[in-house]
């Protein structure tokens, strides 16, 4: 997600690789890094560490002020932590749960962090369900958001096309 950002900023910074792969997060270096053993992790000019994507965001949305990834004002900004929330709780975590407690490479690594726990294969089918769900809701909000921005737009060319109609008739109204 972080990638993401900062590519939608068309900001660059410096990273290092850490390979999930063999579980390079889990070793004493990384644990001094993070003791969550998660990442990403952006350290600060002063030290500190953020640890989380959503924070992370945060900081660089303040830090690159432009292009606005977060919202222009209260509600646009109440709007995108809904939104995230949403997508987090009901789509990202579902679907986590579903594959970290069913892909073999997640073997007693069901949840992130220092800590092993055991896969229980419920949890995959009850995440696969809670993923199924939140897609289909997903999809019916894009819709609607789709319509509406298909509806703004269609009603910004009419209200665009009366007004020089009216106007090119001596009657400024729309």
């Amino acid at each position: 997600r972080v990638r993401i950002f900062l590519a939608e900023k068309g900001v660059e910074i410096p990273t290092v690789q850490v390979n999930l792969r063999i579980g390079e997060q889990l070793s004493d270096a990384f644990r001094k890094i993070n003791p969550r053993c998660t990442v990403p992790v952006l350290e600060l000019d002063d030290g500190t560490r953020l640890t989380d994507s959503l924070a992370i965001c945060h900081y660089l949305e303040s830090k690159f002020p432009k292009p606005n990834l977060m919202g222009r004002d209260a509600r646009e900004q109440a709007l995108v932590m809904n939104w995230h929330e949403q997508i987090m709780t009901e789509g990202f975590l579902a679907g986590a749960e579903a594959l970290r407690n069913y892909a073999r490479g997640f073997a007693d690594r069901a949840v992130t962090g220092p800590s092993n726990f055991a896969q229980i294969p419920a949890l995959a089918e009850r995440g696969k369900l809670r993923l199924e769900v939140f897609l289909s809701v997903l999809e019916e909000r894009l819709k609607l958001l789709e319509f509406l921005r298909v509806l703004v737009r269609e009603i910004g060319t009419s209200a665009s096309t009366s007004h020089t109609a009216c106007c090119n008739n001596g009657i400024c109204e729309v």
